[in-house]
């Protein structure tokens, strides 16, 4: 049971943290930004200031950062600021991944039911080296797993993510095969020359497998869902127990999923694919 004591320190703690000066620039960053609607995409930093009710010279600080990073851009013969690339980018990003985890949902089910294991779909995130499960369908006893949906994974570890860092460009796959790789489990490939030939090997069949890299007594297969111009989307794969593990059952596995990935491939809109991978979360 938490204390009356306990509950008065937590709620000061909050307080302060609330009151803090970075917070408090935070929460003025996002008044501005939100600020730029479709009825009034244009402001002058005056303009800014009278209507997030913050003095001039803040409003301005607020404003040269988020031109700096992107979020907002300047118009030079109007001095008139608008939403940047950054922020466009963002919106993007996130009405992607939605309409990602909404269009693949019912072929997720489809694998699950059909594949008899856990389906999941998995992203690329903004942190380097890391990805995440957006979406997962469980089978009806379903399986204790670290892949939970938003949970940071390493990409090199497990199926549904070493698919992803197989098919990113030469450049970051090297940066991250060649930096801290973690062993999440027994079967985790941490040797950067073996993890190398691995992911190459990947990328040639178009697939990948493995067995205790995230969980013990695990093992996935995965595939790549690609765009038309043969972009990474995202990865789709299978998991289930190795008690269940069968070398008959992988071929039919397989051609579950890479059917699956067809058919969210098609039925993403053009320009959504690519916001993905590499981008990511």
């Amino acid at each position: 049971m938490v204390s009356a004591g306990s509950q008065i320190i937590s709620r000061d703690v909050t307080a302060r943290a609330a009151g803090s000066p970075t917070l408090q620039l935070l929460e003025r960053a996002f008044s501005v930004l939100d600020r730029f609607t479709f009825e009034h995409d244009r402001w002058t930093t005056t303009g800014l200031a009278r209507a997030c009710e913050l003095p001039i010279p803040t409003t301005h600080r607020i404003l040269v950062v988020l031109d700096r990073l992107g979020y907002v851009a300047r118009d030079p013969l109007t001095r008139e600021y608008r939403l940047g690339p950054a922020a466009t980018d963002l919106g993007r990003r996130s009405l992607a991944l939605v309409d990602l985890r909404k269009r693949s949902l019912a072929v997720l089910r489809w694998v699950a039911d059909t594949a008899a294991e856990t389906a999941l779909l998995s992203v690329v995130s903004d942190a380097a080296g890391y990805g995440y499960v957006a979406a997962r369908v469980d089978r009806p006893d379903p399986l204790g797993l670290s892949l939970d949906v938003g949970r940071p994974m390493p990409l090199h570890a497990g199926a549904s993510f070493k698919v992803l860092l197989a098919h990113l460009d030469d450049e970051r796959m090297e940066a991250l095969v060649t930096g801290r790789l973690e062993r999440r489990c027994s079967g985790t490939i941490t040797e950067p020359d073996r993890l190398r030939r691995h992911l190459a090997d990947v990328r040639a069949r178009g697939w990948a497998y493995s067995c205790e890299e995230t969980d013990r007594g695990a093992w996935g297969l995965a595939v790549p869902v690609l765009d038309g111009g043969d972009g990474l989307v995202c990865g789709l794969g299978v998991a289930g127990p190795t008690a269940r593990l069968r070398r008959d059952r992988l071929p039919p596995v397989l051609a579950v999923l890479r059917r699956a990935a067809r058919r969210i491939g098609e039925n993403l809109p053009l320009g959504a694919p690519r916001t993905l991978a590499g981008d990511g979360r």
